[in-house]
């Protein structure tokens, strides 16, 4: 067995020193403003998407004015709060909600934006697959 600290590939031991922590601290930096930037949208519909993920936990103050009654209803309602805290399918949670349209609505033009994302790549792989060189 060789130490950790051996490369595999050489056989020889690598030295601090001859790592290149400059390079890779710049393709970390690189990576993560590439993060930022990407996501950056989400940022600004957090609130939003808060409401729909766990809206039994938001504030209701912090709501927009229109959902407010609705939120205050559903968080009064037991059944759906167990429904938020228990199921893991928002969607199935969100579908039983038909005494909160509005908080409904929003759920669904929300939650619609992952799914619509999941076709295109599922689309895309498909694609992909179909269009390789071994194909027939």
């Amino acid at each position: 067995m060789s130490s950790p600290e051996k490369s595999s590939a050489a056989g020889k031991e690598v030295k601090p020193e001859q790592i290149p922590t400059v390079s890779f601290s710049g393709i970390l930096d690189g990576l993560l403003q590439e993060f930022a930037n990407r996501f950056q949208d989400f940022e600004k519909i957090s609130a939003t998407i808060r409401l729909v993920a766990s809206p039994h936990l938001v504030e209701t103050e912090s709501a927009p004015l229109h959902l407010q009654m609705e939120l205050v209803e559903l968080k009064n309602n037991e059944q759906f709060v167990k429904k938020f805290t228990e199921e893991s399918d928002l969607l199935d949670t969100w579908k039983s909600a038909v005494e909160y349209p509005q908080l409904r609505e929003l759920a669904r033009s929300i939650l619609v934006l992952f799914g619509s994302t999941y076709l295109c790549e599922a689309a895309f792989s498909r694609m992909k697959y179909l269009k390789n060189k071994y194909r027939t």
